[in-house]
């Protein structure tokens, strides 16, 4: 098995980012507003990683991560998720999501 070059692990950054965007708009579509939000997330940070791998090899953490939330935070989160919550918040995250990629293609 051969040794993932700098360049293969941001492309591998850049093209699960762009596949968790696509579960983002699906989840958003479907309704699930929190999960797709989280899905979004998970799209900034993967770009963020590849922007990093550029500079350094250690990786980087953004918000709304939802794993390592108390219940209680979920529970209020999902509530702030409506519709048009989200649809401003993943209009946001694809214009940095843009951005990003630009950068590294």
């Amino acid at each position: 098995m051969a040794i993932m070059q700098q360049k293969d692990h941001i492309d591998f950054w850049v093209q699960t980012a762009l596949r968790d965007w696509e579960v983002a708009n699906d989840l958003y579509l479907s309704g699930k507003y929190m999960y797709s939000l989280f899905f979004a997330h998970l799209t900034i940070e993967k770009l963020l990683k590849a922007h990093w791998l550029m500079e350094t090899e250690l990786p980087i953490i953004t918000a709304w991560n939802l794993e390592a939330r108390y219940q209680d935070y979920k529970d209020r989160f999902y509530k702030t998720c409506t519709s048009e919550y989200t649809t401003a918040k993943l209009k946001t995250v694809n214009e940095l999501k843009e951005c990003l990629i630009k950068d590294l293609l």
